[in-house]
């Protein structure tokens, strides 16, 4: 047994891979040495939530499940940890129905699900007049004032009511602390300054956004295997095209880069648009095409694709994704590892239409959604799916196909 390259002339040149990161909940949440962002955020996660229905767990813990500020289903985790205040910041209990605003800290880690869920750190419940304003942030000293890590908001605390999570006076600094403000009128400069009416102390402000822990790096032990971690690839090259010429079964097209490109359509190519319904190609069109990525290709320009999949942009709302998919504990997850599907609602179909109720374990399907988590990697619950069929041979596991040696053939069976 020896291990071999092998070699495959490719339907085309992948997009750029996704690493998946495996269990991100015990992960460090930035990787690192990754490069500092200029935009600057808060360090708290943010859902105005409405709607609200109350389920008790049984680790004592209640489960919101609300609707976002986009109409957009979630579930909000309210634990003894949580602190939830009203709109004077005055400690008070979420009932039914309540509209308020949860705070998650950003590198605090999440389920992997959809409805996305999230573990608040602080719950504000809206007030009914309107005249409260609420921000909760990272918070340092700026000359006199204290400016918050989104740099939307300076405050002065010169004749603020300040008090730590419990409600007791607090008399300690508020650089580099985490702080729930309240305020009522503020200006429209950048940022926006007002005079804090009351000020809750959350706590010290443990890691902002862009930033990283230091991590002691261990070098691995030497791996007498020789095997290379790989990065997770679609199993599909994806080609954009626009402003489109059909001439039979031949389209002559731009790429996204404006470069020409030739495509061959068959009757083996599935045409939708992006509701998942079949339509026919015409003069002026755009779309992406999707090409398994061992299928043969001749080497000549402009590039000439024979697709498996096209997809007429028809509508900028909906989401495509075509990929193999295999099944995890909690949906499944593409072979890019970057989306991870619950098909609960789906409508699922094979490529003529039907109905289809079989697993889509191990199937490549095409995934037509509309909104995904910000977890890595996001997760959706598709509008529409389409079968098909059956997964090859995946780019990820080339490096493990191994040339054995053909057994020799008897005398007697050579004719």
């Amino acid at each position: 047994m020896k291990k071999i390259i092998v070699f495959l002339l490719t339907a085309a040149l992948l997009s750029s891979a996704a690493v998946f990161a495996e269990d991100v909940a015990e992960q460090v949440p930035v990787s690192e040495g990754a490069v500092e962002s200029t935009q600057r955020s808060s360090v708290y996660i943010k859902v105005n939530a409405s709607n609200s229905e109350l389920i008790e767990n049984e680790d004592g813990t209640i489960s919101a499940s609300v609707t976002d500020e986009n109409d957009n289903p979630a579930e909000i985790i309210v634990s003894e940890d949580t602190l939830v205040l009203d709109a004077n910041g005055e400690k008070a209990e979420l009932t039914d129905g309540a509209e308020f605003t949860a705070y998650t800290l950003w590198n605090k880690p999440m389920v992997m699900i959809y409805p996305p869920r999230y573990n608040a750190d602080l719950i504000v419940i809206n007030s009914e007049l309107g005249n409260v304003m609420v921000d909760a942030d990272a918070y340092t000293k700026d000359g006199d004032r204290y400016i918050n890590n989104a740099n939307t908001l300076s405050i002065s605390a010169v004749d603020s009511e300040i008090v730590d999570a419990q409600g007791n006076d607090y008399t300690g600094e508020l650089d580099g602390m985490n702080l729930a403000v309240f305020y009522g009128a503020s200006t429209r400069s950048i940022p926006a300054q007002a005079n804090a009416e009351k000020i809750v102390v959350l706590g010290e402000t443990d890691l902002l956004p862009g930033e990283t822990y230091e991590v002691e790096e261990e070098t691995p032990e030497a791996d007498d295997t020789e095997e290379s971690v790989q990065e997770a690839v679609s199993m599909y090259a994806v080609s954009v095209a626009t402003d489109i010429t059909v001439e039979d079964a031949n389209i002559t097209a731009s790429d996204a880069e404006g470069n020409p490109v030739t495509f061959g359509v068959t009757e083996e190519t599935l045409v939708v648009d992006k509701n998942g319904e079949k339509t026919e190609l015409k003069d002026g069109d755009s779309f992406t095409a999707y090409t398994v990525w061992n299928k043969p290709t001749t080497m000549i320009y402009p590039p000439h694709y024979t697709p498996d999949v096209i997809v007429v942009d028809t509508d900028e709302t909906v989401s495509v994704n075509v990929d193999a998919y295999t099944k995890t504990e909690e949906g499944y997850i593409n072979d890019a590892n970057d989306l991870v599907i619950f098909t609960d609602n789906s409508v699922i179909v094979d490529r003529d239409g039907n109905e289809y109720t079989g697993d889509v374990d191990g199937k490549d399907l095409v995934v037509f959604y509309t909104v995904s988590t910000r977890s890595l990697p996001p997760q959706t619950n598709p509008v529409k799916v389409i079968v098909l069929g059956d997964s090859g041979l995946g780019i990820n596991d080339v490096a493990n196909i191994e040339e054995e040696t053909p057994a020799e053939l008897a005398v007697g069976d050579v004719k």
